[in-house]
Order: structure tokens, then sequence, then C-alpha cells
């Protein structure tokens, strides 16, 4: 069930002919629709960070909730932290970003300087660093379904239910996540420094699970989060482009969805052409075409971005971590112990694309590197021309030919 709108079936009567009945049950799909929409929204949403806000008037999501929910869900007190433990913790985080962000740099190329300044969070800290991501991504969307909706946007089911969703993705996120560098997408301020997150519970719980040397793990992770940094802060252009093709697809999308009459969208699951599991792919299941362009280069950007990292991590890990071959390998294997229940949540919530993401990119990467070097791959962050389409994701041969025949 989605959103009812202009569409109408046929066979059925029109609108001012319906049953009071009838007319109900069409009101509930709509509403329960645009809860529905959460989990695609939230799938593209997950990973863009920036503080928190309250509840207010209209809202699709009561923030306040989610974050009574996730808070909830994350580990309780046992897992907070001192101010004082905060400070000790972020004071070492900066040693480690000084001591091999220089190594980092003499292997990307080019002179830059570091800005980014380490924050260590606890899990309900990092929630609540991460709400306001999520209301900034859904204000667009809210005022397009607005639109379409009016009143029954906010009702108490809506409301109810996305944050519900929300909240239980958001508390099981800050149980797993080691670390994340923001960059603050789609902020009302133009920024020139992200914000680096490492949640201290998790990384500590990973690292004792695995075994593994505390000093060394922890820079494996400082390698991956602060190519981020690099990639954002010493390409000025990266951070608009990533906005305004975020913007463009949530808006439109939106409106497109909004627009799915609740019985079009049955019987397309009835008939095995719509996975109502999987969120992520309603999503895409309405899209016109210019939107489907505009979402697979999103997808080849964040695979660009997470698998960069990951090379970087790898790269620089056997030169500099003693111990770089066990915590590769363990690394490896706690991505394979997945339960059942956390597959189907994985997939429900869209996060498997984001997990798909790291796959392809670092496969990506690292046939560029090896068939031209990092020198030739780092042409890539010339500008939005030289980014990968989706394609050349998969077939790197293809984007090396593109970018080697460009002057």
């Amino acid at each position: 069930m989605i959103l009812a709108g202009e569409f109408q079936e046929a066979g059925l009567p029109s609108k001012g002919m319906r049953r009071p009945a009838e007319a109900a049950a069409r009101r509930l799909a709509s509403e329960v629709g645009a809860s529905f929409l959460l989990g695609a929204i939230a799938g593209v949403a997950q990973g863009i960070a920036h503080g928190r806000v309250s509840a207010g008037t209209g809202q699709l999501v009561d923030w306040d909730r989610v974050y009574q929910i996730g808070s909830k869900l994350c580990g309780g007190t046992s897992a907070q932290l001192s101010s004082a433990e905060r400070q000790e913790r972020e004071a070492h985080y900066r040693a480690i970003v000084e001591r091999v962000s220089p190594r980092m740099v003499e292997y990307l190329g080019g002179n830059f300087s570091f800005s980014t300044r380490p924050e260590v969070l606890d899990r309900a800290g990092w929630i609540q660093a991460n709400i306001g991501s999520f209301a900034t991504v859904f204000e667009p969307v809210e005022d397009v379904l607005r639109q379409h909706m009016g009143n029954r946007l906010s009702s108490p089911l809506n409301q109810q239910t996305g944050s519900v969703v929300l909240g239980v993705m958001l508390g099981y996120l800050s149980r797993r996540v080691l670390g994340q560098y923001d960059p603050a997408l789609l902020g009302k301020e133009a920024l020139t420094a992200g914000r680096l997150y490492f949640v201290e519970p998790n990384l500590e719980s990973a690292r004792r699970q695995m075994s593994l040397p505390k000093d060394q793990f922890e820079t494996w992770i400082v390698f991956h989060e602060l190519t981020h940094s690099w990639q954002f802060e010493a390409h000025s252009w990266l951070r608009e482009h990533m906005n305004e093709h975020v913007r463009t697809l949530l808006t439109s999308a939106s409106g497109k969805l909004a627009q799915i009459d609740a019985a079009e969208l049955l019987r397309l699951a009835m008939r095995g052409e719509l996975d109502l599991r999987r969120p992520d792919r309603v999503l895409t299941s309405f899209m016109t075409s210019e939107q489907k362009r505009i979402f697979d280069q999103l997808q080849a950007l964040m695979s660009l971005l997470e698998g960069f990292s990951n090379h970087v991590m790898d790269a620089l890990g056997p030169e500099m971590l003693p111990d770089y071959g066990l915590i590769s390998s363990q690394f490896e294997r706690r991505h394979e112990r997945k339960t059942r229940g956390e597959k189907l949540f994985i997939r429900a919530t869209g996060l498997e694309m984001k997990m798909e993401q790291y796959r392809i990119g670092e496969l990506f990467v690292n046939d560029v590197v090896h068939a031209r070097g990092v020198a030739f791959m780092n042409k890539v962050w010339d500008g939005p021309e030289r980014l990968p389409a989706l394609r050349e994701i998969y077939h790197p041969a293809e984007w090396v030919d593109r970018v080697g025949r460009q002057p």
C-alpha cells in the first residue's frame, strides 16, 4: 500500500460516488503509504548527518520520538561516555590523524591540510548527531507530500509509524557503526569542513570480539574516514554536486510516489512486479527515466566514495600496521557472521544497497589503480564530468578508456 492519488482504477466508482467505507480505506492506504515511503527515503538518507532537531507541527516524523526509540535500543546507560572519557579519546584520535595524515597526503598527491577534528560519541550521541540529517533530508520530501496529502501527512498513524521505522533503524545502526565522516549534506550553511565521528563503545566491542590490537585497529578505521574528509574538503565541488542530485531525486521521486494509487501498487505486488519487502526497490519502481538516471549517478558516486576509502585503508595498512593482515581478515569474517534476522533487517531497510556500494566500489578503484596507478585514479576528482557512470563502476576499463582519451 502506498499513496492514493488521482489515478482511477477501471471498474471503481468515480471519486464523487465512492462509498464511505471505500473512501475511508483509501485514506488509510494513503496514510500507511506515506509511512512506508520512509523506508525507501531512509535508505538514501543513511550516512548523511548533522545535529538534532525537535518535532514540529505538520511533520511526517516526530523526531523526539525517533530519539526516544533509538536510544532505548542502543544499549542503555552502560555504553555512555563521561565528558572526561570523551575528551581523552578525542585527543587519542587527533594524535592518530596527525600521525597518518602526512603519509595519506603523500599517497594521494597534492598539498592538503586536514581541518576535520575527530569527535568521540557514545551510541545515544551518535543517534542524536544523525537525527538532524534525516530531518534535513525529509524536509523537501514532506513539502512535496504535503501538497498531495494536506493534513493527512501528519496524522497520528503516519507520525507513529514513521517515527518507529526511523527510531528502530537508528537504534540498530547505533550499535554497529564504528566511524563516520559527516559532510553535512543538504545543510543550509556552506561548510568547509565536515565532522569525523568515532563511536567508542562499538569500536571497543568490535576490537574485543576480534581480539585485535587497539591502536592499530583504530588507525585502520581512521584511514577510511579520513579519506572521506579528503574527498570532500580537497574538492569543493563534490558536496554541492551531491546536494543537487539528492535534492532533485528526493523531491521528484516523492512527487511521483504521491500520485500512485494504493490499489495499483497492490496489483503490481501481486503480479510479482514489486517487492514490498524492499523499500529501496519501491523507490526506483516508479521513477521516470530521468529520475533513474540521477539515482544511478548517486549510486555510482557513493560506490566510488566508499570503494576509494577502502582502497586507501588497504593501501596504507600493510606499511603502517604490523598486524594489518590479522585486522583485515578478522574484519571480513565479522561481516560474514550476520544472523538471519540481521540480514532481513538490512534488506528491508535498504541498507543492503549501502553494503553493495563498498564491494563494487572497491573493485572498481582497485582495478583502475592496478591498471594505471593512483595518480590516474585521482583524475576522478577533477570534476563531475570525470565521475564514473554506474555501468563504468561495473566495467572499470570503460572509465579508464574514456578518461584516458580526455585532455
